[in-house]
């Protein structure tokens, strides 16, 4: 059993692939306040398998992984994910193949933002055909 448990119940009722978050939403879930690290550091919310943090099983154990961390808005992206393996350490692939090029752009966008450490209206992505 984990604090977390409410947030896991939360995902696993969702019918979308995706929901968009505020941290305050996740906090009325859960039903106290996410800590200081998750304000300050965009590791505590990175999709891992590895270590102790408990934050991350809530999510990935039901097959779903965040994207688009904005820690200046307070957001966070959750995305179902088709496969969850052990070998996902620290992304899990969504099928580009479910995607529609909007979704693709925008999931590529909210991964290189979180990666980066930087807001989402920092990164564009241009294509040109």
């Amino acid at each position: 059993m984990s604090k977390y448990d409410a947030l896991t119940e939360h995902l696993e009722k969702l019918e979308a692939n995706r929901w968009d978050a505020t941290f305050e939403e996740i906090e009325g879930i859960l039903g106290f306040q996410l800590p200081l690290s998750a304000r300050e550091h965009a590791a505590w919310w990175a999709n891992q398998t590895t270590g102790q943090r408990v934050q991350c099983s809530s999510w990935m154990d039901v097959g779903w992984s965040t994207a688009g961390l904005d820690i200046a808005a307070e957001t966070v992206s959750f995305l179902k994910s088709k496969e969850v393996t052990a070998s996902n350490t620290e992304q899990l692939a969504v099928e580009p193949e479910a995607m529609t090029l909007a979704e693709l752009v925008e999931y590529s966008k909210q991964r290189i933002a979180a990666l980066a450490g930087v807001p989402i209206s920092n990164v564009a992505i241009t294509i040109a055909y």
